[in-house]
Protein backbone atom coordinates (compact mmCIF):
# COMPACT_ATOMS: atom_id res chain seq x y z
CA UNK A 1 0.00 0.00 0.00
CA UNK A 2 1.29 3.45 -0.93
CA UNK A 3 0.21 6.34 1.30
CA UNK A 4 0.94 10.00 0.54
CA UNK A 5 0.56 12.86 2.95
CA UNK A 6 -2.47 15.01 2.32
CA UNK A 7 -1.97 17.78 -0.20
CA UNK A 8 -1.95 21.38 1.01
CA UNK A 9 -5.23 23.27 1.07
CA UNK A 10 -6.55 23.60 -2.46
CA UNK A 11 -4.44 20.74 -3.81
CA UNK A 12 -5.11 17.07 -4.56
CA UNK A 13 -3.52 14.20 -2.64
CA UNK A 14 -1.22 12.07 -4.77
CA UNK A 15 -2.03 8.43 -5.46
CA UNK A 16 0.06 5.61 -6.83
CA UNK A 17 0.71 1.88 -7.07
CA UNK A 18 3.95 0.27 -5.87
CA UNK A 19 5.87 -1.68 -8.48
CA UNK A 20 8.12 -4.42 -7.10
CA UNK A 21 11.10 -5.49 -9.15
CA UNK A 22 12.85 -8.77 -8.46
CA UNK A 23 15.63 -11.00 -9.65
CA UNK A 24 15.60 -14.78 -10.23
CA UNK A 25 16.65 -16.72 -7.14
CA UNK A 26 16.21 -20.30 -8.33
CA UNK A 27 14.59 -22.56 -10.92
CA UNK A 28 12.29 -25.50 -10.25
CA UNK A 29 12.88 -28.23 -12.85
CA UNK A 30 9.41 -29.59 -13.56
CA UNK A 31 10.59 -32.09 -16.19
CA UNK A 32 14.23 -33.12 -16.53
CA UNK A 33 13.73 -34.17 -20.14
CA UNK A 34 15.57 -37.04 -21.81
CA UNK A 35 18.12 -37.71 -24.51
CA UNK A 36 20.58 -35.02 -23.46
CA UNK A 37 24.24 -35.90 -24.01
CA UNK A 38 25.45 -32.52 -22.73
CA UNK A 39 23.95 -29.81 -20.58
CA UNK A 40 21.34 -27.78 -22.51
CA UNK A 41 21.39 -24.00 -22.80
CA UNK A 42 19.13 -22.19 -20.33
CA UNK A 43 17.48 -18.91 -21.32
CA UNK A 44 15.13 -16.56 -19.48
CA UNK A 45 12.74 -14.07 -21.04
CA UNK A 46 14.21 -10.58 -21.11
CA UNK A 47 13.75 -8.30 -18.13
CA UNK A 48 11.59 -5.19 -18.52
CA UNK A 49 13.20 -1.95 -19.66
CA UNK A 50 15.86 -0.84 -17.21
CA UNK A 51 16.41 -4.33 -15.82
CA UNK A 52 18.95 -7.07 -16.50
CA UNK A 53 18.08 -10.49 -17.95
CA UNK A 54 18.80 -13.50 -15.74
CA UNK A 55 21.20 -16.27 -16.76
CA UNK A 56 21.88 -19.81 -15.60
CA UNK A 57 23.46 -23.16 -16.44
CA UNK A 58 21.88 -26.60 -16.35
CA UNK A 59 23.21 -29.43 -14.18
CA UNK A 60 22.82 -32.73 -16.03
CA UNK A 61 22.23 -36.07 -14.31
CA UNK A 62 20.21 -38.47 -16.53
CA UNK A 63 18.34 -35.38 -17.69
CA UNK A 64 18.35 -31.88 -16.24
CA UNK A 65 18.57 -32.22 -12.45
CA UNK A 66 18.75 -28.53 -11.57
CA UNK A 67 19.71 -25.08 -12.79
CA UNK A 68 22.50 -23.02 -11.24
CA UNK A 69 21.50 -19.36 -11.46
CA UNK A 70 24.70 -17.52 -12.43
CA UNK A 71 23.04 -14.10 -12.66
CA UNK A 72 19.67 -13.42 -11.04
CA UNK A 73 19.07 -10.39 -13.21
CA UNK A 74 16.90 -7.51 -11.99
CA UNK A 75 13.76 -5.54 -12.75
CA UNK A 76 11.36 -8.47 -13.11
CA UNK A 77 7.82 -7.80 -11.94
CA UNK A 78 6.75 -11.42 -12.57
CA UNK A 79 8.60 -14.69 -12.96
CA UNK A 80 10.26 -14.97 -16.40
CA UNK A 81 9.75 -17.97 -18.63
CA UNK A 82 12.58 -20.52 -18.51
CA UNK A 83 13.49 -22.31 -21.74
CA UNK A 84 15.91 -25.21 -22.24
CA UNK A 85 17.43 -26.05 -25.61
CA UNK A 86 16.06 -29.29 -27.07
CA UNK A 87 18.10 -32.51 -27.26
CA UNK A 88 18.96 -34.07 -30.62
CA UNK A 89 16.54 -36.87 -29.82
CA UNK A 90 14.33 -37.01 -26.75
CA UNK A 91 12.22 -34.70 -24.63
CA UNK A 92 12.96 -31.05 -23.88
CA UNK A 93 13.31 -30.17 -20.19
CA UNK A 94 10.99 -27.63 -18.58
CA UNK A 95 11.15 -25.47 -15.48
CA UNK A 96 9.77 -22.43 -13.66
CA UNK A 97 11.63 -19.49 -12.13
CA UNK A 98 11.35 -18.29 -8.54
CA UNK A 99 11.92 -14.61 -7.78
CA UNK A 100 13.75 -13.02 -4.87
CA UNK A 101 13.34 -9.41 -3.75
CA UNK A 102 16.97 -8.55 -3.07
CA UNK A 103 20.47 -9.45 -4.09
CA UNK A 104 21.01 -10.93 -0.63
CA UNK A 105 18.05 -13.29 -1.13
CA UNK A 106 19.52 -14.38 -4.47
CA UNK A 107 22.90 -14.97 -2.83
CA UNK A 108 21.32 -16.99 -0.02
CA UNK A 109 19.36 -19.14 -2.48
CA UNK A 110 22.57 -19.69 -4.44
CA UNK A 111 24.49 -20.83 -1.35
CA UNK A 112 21.77 -23.28 -0.37
CA UNK A 113 21.55 -24.61 -3.92
CA UNK A 114 25.34 -25.04 -4.14
CA UNK A 115 25.35 -26.95 -0.86
CA UNK A 116 22.56 -29.28 -1.98
CA UNK A 117 23.93 -29.88 -5.48
CA UNK A 118 27.67 -30.07 -4.88
CA UNK A 119 28.95 -30.11 -1.30
CA UNK A 120 26.52 -32.65 0.19
CA UNK A 121 26.91 -35.18 -2.68
CA UNK A 122 30.71 -34.75 -2.56
CA UNK A 123 30.81 -35.30 1.19
CA UNK A 124 28.51 -38.34 0.97
CA UNK A 125 30.67 -39.84 -1.78
CA UNK A 126 33.85 -39.26 0.21
CA UNK A 127 32.36 -40.94 3.29
CA UNK A 128 31.23 -43.90 1.17
CA UNK A 129 34.72 -44.36 -0.23
CA UNK A 130 36.35 -43.85 3.16
CA UNK A 131 34.18 -46.60 4.65
CA UNK A 132 35.08 -48.91 1.75
CA UNK A 133 38.78 -48.20 2.32
CA UNK A 134 38.51 -48.89 6.05
CA UNK A 135 36.66 -52.16 5.41
CA UNK A 136 39.32 -53.32 2.94
CA UNK A 137 42.11 -52.20 5.27
CA UNK A 138 40.75 -54.39 8.07
CA UNK A 139 41.16 -57.39 5.77
CA UNK A 140 44.86 -56.58 5.38
CA UNK A 141 45.88 -55.49 8.86
CA UNK A 142 44.17 -54.93 12.22
CA UNK A 143 44.41 -51.19 12.91
CA UNK A 144 42.53 -48.82 15.28
CA UNK A 145 40.18 -46.35 13.62
CA UNK A 146 42.37 -43.44 14.67
CA UNK A 147 45.38 -44.87 12.84
CA UNK A 148 43.38 -45.96 9.81
CA UNK A 149 42.05 -42.41 9.45
CA UNK A 150 45.59 -41.06 9.72
CA UNK A 151 46.81 -43.57 7.13
CA UNK A 152 44.04 -42.54 4.75
CA UNK A 153 45.04 -38.90 5.20
CA UNK A 154 48.69 -39.67 4.47
CA UNK A 155 47.74 -41.55 1.30
CA UNK A 156 45.40 -38.76 0.23
CA UNK A 157 48.13 -36.14 0.60
CA UNK A 158 50.52 -38.22 -1.51
CA UNK A 159 47.98 -39.46 -4.10
CA UNK A 160 47.92 -43.08 -3.02
CA UNK A 161 51.56 -43.58 -2.01
CA UNK A 162 52.69 -43.80 1.61
CA UNK A 163 55.47 -41.29 2.21
CA UNK A 164 58.89 -42.09 3.63
CA UNK A 165 57.91 -40.44 6.88
CA UNK A 166 54.82 -42.64 7.16
CA UNK A 167 56.83 -45.78 6.40
CA UNK A 168 59.54 -45.03 8.98
CA UNK A 169 57.55 -43.37 11.75
CA UNK A 170 53.77 -43.61 12.19
CA UNK A 171 53.42 -46.88 10.23
CA UNK A 172 56.83 -48.46 10.72
CA UNK A 173 55.13 -51.66 11.93
CA UNK A 174 53.69 -52.33 8.46
CA UNK A 175 55.58 -54.77 6.26
CA UNK A 176 56.52 -53.94 2.70
CA UNK A 177 53.94 -56.39 1.38
CA UNK A 178 51.20 -54.83 3.53
CA UNK A 179 52.08 -51.34 2.30
CA UNK A 180 51.86 -52.49 -1.32
CA UNK A 181 48.41 -53.99 -0.72
CA UNK A 182 47.21 -50.90 1.19
CA UNK A 183 48.40 -48.51 -1.54
CA UNK A 184 46.70 -50.68 -4.15
CA UNK A 185 43.48 -50.64 -2.11
CA UNK A 186 43.55 -46.85 -1.78
CA UNK A 187 44.02 -46.36 -5.51
CA UNK A 188 41.22 -48.79 -6.28
CA UNK A 189 38.81 -46.98 -3.95
CA UNK A 190 39.76 -43.33 -4.48
CA UNK A 191 41.60 -42.87 -7.77
CA UNK A 192 40.17 -42.82 -11.26
CA UNK A 193 41.30 -46.09 -12.94
CA UNK A 194 43.10 -44.33 -15.81
CA UNK A 195 45.13 -42.08 -13.50
CA UNK A 196 48.64 -42.99 -12.43
CA UNK A 197 49.61 -42.59 -8.75
CA UNK A 198 50.68 -39.04 -8.01
CA UNK A 199 48.94 -37.61 -11.08
CA UNK A 200 45.46 -36.83 -9.80
CA UNK A 201 42.47 -38.02 -7.87
CA UNK A 202 38.74 -37.92 -8.32
CA UNK A 203 38.07 -38.32 -4.61
CA UNK A 204 35.68 -35.82 -3.04
CA UNK A 205 38.14 -33.92 -0.82
CA UNK A 206 36.81 -32.68 2.53
CA UNK A 207 37.86 -29.43 4.17
CA UNK A 208 41.63 -29.28 4.91
CA UNK A 209 42.58 -30.87 8.19
CA UNK A 210 45.06 -29.64 10.74
CA UNK A 211 46.41 -33.17 11.18
CA UNK A 212 49.97 -34.33 10.54
CA UNK A 213 51.35 -33.87 7.04
CA UNK A 214 52.85 -36.57 4.89
CA UNK A 215 56.25 -34.84 5.08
Amino acid sequence: TVTFAAAPSGGATAAGTAVLRYGVASVNVTNGGSGYTSAPTVTFTAAPSGGATAAGTAVLRYGVASVRVTNGGSGYTSAPTVTFSAPAGGTRATGTANLAESGYDQYLYGCVQDTIERHLPDEAEFLRRHDAFRTGLNLIVDMPDRLSDLLCRFLRQNRGTLSRRGRTREFAALTGAEIVRIESLYREVFLDPHEAPGVGSVEPTPAPSSGAGAG
